[in-house]
């Protein structure tokens, strides 16, 4: 491949000393041939790339002994063409390299007064991000290289980030992240009280088991206690999601992303919805499949209790089926 570039008016070759070349990057060798064409301004460059296929990535130069322009200004554009090794043109970059001689490197663009205070950077250069008026090669740590080559700050509750300021790669303190995803979770470090709540629902029926001498239906009695702790542990959870973790960080995207979020998220989903479907099924057999056909005790429970039996009913259709339960079970003997 052949490579031909064209020198801005403002810049000359030298009239002492012969141009010295050198391949930093790209090349077949450090060691490379350039043609200089003065009338042209031209550098024509025949053996950067000889024995590579394909395309072989940045390539990168030195040039020696150009003179630079006497007074600071900001030239025209450099002019790059690409050929074969037939004459046959593969590209050309015409505007946009330019060299701005008021500011110190690696300043693209600065205040003609403050040199070193960098406005914008070189792309082609190594420090090519710009961050606090500097240009830099690699973004400080919680900081991230945007796709407009300025680094921006993580977002919490990120440490550090890579691609955008909301992909994860480590969390601060009090979050935590799944190996392989992205977003960081808040750590539930207080104890799960649903379960605390159930044991001592348990302690309670197994007493009254006792008191009542095995009247008290213990399997039924704690199925009606423990959907209580069970429904409050759901609406728990959707609190945490919501408030803790962020709807937004917890989109459907998001998860759908984080593989080891996607299952979970699915079995929670289907669970609820499960629930949903079977409290309604309950609402619809319960009154008029269910009770008509209960044993006396619990028609006298009825009659007795009425708005008792009619509160405790309207929790199970609403809330949870197992609390219908609760109205054939005996604590210490009493309905």
């Amino acid at each position: 491949m052949k490579i031909v570039i064209t020198l801005p008016k403002e810049i000359r070759f030298s009239d002492s000393a012969p141009l010295l070349c050198e391949g930093l990057a790209g090349t077949d060798s450090p060691t490379i041939n350039c043609k200089v064409d003065k009338a042209k301004k031209t550098i024509t460059i025949t053996d950067a790339v000889t024995y590579q296929r394909g395309n072989p990535g940045t390539i990168k130069f030195n040039f020696f002994q150009l003179v630079n322009p006497i007074e600071n200004v900001v030239t025209s554009s450099f002019k790059i063409a690409t050929f074969t090794s037939q004459d046959y043109a593969l590209d050309i970059i015409t505007a946009n390299i330019t060299v701005n001689f008021y500011c110190e490197y690696p300043c693209q663009s600065c205040n003609q007064n403050e040199k070193s205070t960098c406005n914008t950077c070189y792309l082609i250069s190594d420090f090519n991000i710009w961050f606090n008026s500097q240009c830099i090669n690699v973004c400080p740590n919680a900081w991230v290289n945007t796709s407009s080559n300025n680094c921006t700050k993580c977002e919490e509750p990120c440490a550090t980030c890579i691609s955008s300021p909301t992909n994860c790669t480590t969390c601060i303190d009090g979050y935590w992240k799944t190996e392989k995803g992205s977003i960081c979770y808040l750590k539930v470090k207080y104890p799960f009280p649903y379960f605390w709540l159930s044991v001592l629902f348990f302690i309670l029926i197994a007493i009254s088991e006792c008191v009542t001498k095995t009247e008290s239906r213990f399997k039924e009695s704690f199925i009606a206690l423990i959907s209580i702790p069970e429904i409050l542990c759901w609406i728990n959870y959707i609190v945490f999601l919501f408030v803790k973790i962020g709807y937004k960080k917890y989109s459907v995207s998001n998860v759908l992303l984080d593989k080891e979020l996607a299952v979970p998220a699915f079995l929670a989903v289907l669970a609820l919805f499960t629930y949903f479907l079977i409290n309604f099924s309950h609402a619809l057999i319960h009154p008029r499949k269910m009770i008509p056909n209960v044993a006396e005790s619990y028609k006298v429970v009825m009659e007795h209790y009425k708005w008792t039996t009619r509160f405790h009913w309207t929790i199970s259709y609403v809330v949870s089926f197992k609390y219908s339960l609760i109205l054939v079970c005996y604590m210490w003997n009493q309905p």
